[in-house]
């Protein structure tokens, strides 16, 4: 019996819900692409599908968020997880899906917060607490969440799978203004709305959207990074990861497959 091949076999089974019809906005990619997006609703497909592997570690990150959610609950935390709705929003024709991680009740003034856990690789989230930052697609996610919630704070949890480093962003949401660790940022539910009404401007007019993010291609390849003169050429990590890229990116593949695109950055 090869358990390994059963494994992989399921995961690729259920690959296959990533291609699903699209009906309506998810939470989860309000910062994804515009291109990317217009691929998912007109069901395009994938160049690049998601493999097992992938797979496999986004269930091992599942498993931390329940973690997180266990230590929380025994430790006398008033909590409730998988909090998950559609809704319709005003200025948009789809409703919005979510599912947030975790809600949470202070003890004492029984303020609600919002915990949103996102896991990766330790070394990438050494490199988010160094910049004093999260990334901007996790914040965009949870001011979707606390907007749609009502709720004004919330708190991103990052989490190493690989050596369990940790780090986390406390987000409030005052005067319509949105706060990082006391940090007035530049995102607001307001960004959000115009992302997704210039996106179903682009589905319902059959109009292929520009790129929002850059790919680094040398003799026709994709490259993570390639130098040229002293310059390091680098390809943006959602296009590294985008299940589209090849399809994205065949023109200039093409255009490029004997040189380099290094003047396009």
């Amino acid at each position: 019996m090869n358990i390994l091949n059963m494994i992989d076999t399921y995961l690729e089974d259920e690959s296959k819900n990533f291609s699903r019809k699209r009906e309506h906005h998810y939470a989860s990619d309000v910062n994804a692409c515009t291109r990317q997006l217009y691929y998912k609703w007109k069901s395009e497909k994938r160049s690049n599908p998601v493999d097992s592997s992938s797979i496999l570690k986004m269930r091992m990150g599942d498993k931390i968020h329940d973690l997180v959610y266990d230590i929380l609950k025994n430790a006398g935390y008033d909590i409730i997880s998988e909090v998950g709705e559609r809704q319709q929003i005003d200025g948009l024709k789809h409703k919005i899906s979510y599912r947030l991680d975790n809600i949470i009740s202070d003890s004492k003034s029984g303020e609600l917060a919002i915990i949103e856990v996102k896991t990766s690789y330790g070394a990438g989230i050494k490199r988010i607490q160094t910049q004093g930052e999260p990334r901007d697609s996790d914040l965009l996610q949870l001011i979707t969440y606390m907007y749609l919630v009502h709720i004004n704070k919330g708190y991103l949890v990052y989490i190493g799978r690989d050596n369990s480093y940790r780090t986390q962003f406390e987000v409030e949401i005052k005067n319509d203004e949105v706060y990082c660790d006391g940090k007035k940022s530049p995102f607001s539910f307001d960004t959000i709305l115009s992302k997704l009404t210039a996106v179903e401007y682009f589905v319902e007019s059959n109009t292929l959207p520009g790129r929002d993010y850059k790919a680094a291609i040398k003799n026709g390849e994709i490259r993570d990074l390639f130098q040229k003169d002293k310059v390091k050429y680098k390809t943006d990590w959602q296009c590294s990861y985008c299940q589209w890229k090849d399809h994205c990116w065949r023109e200039e593949k093409e255009k490029y497959k004997d040189s380099d695109n290094s003047q396009c950055f």
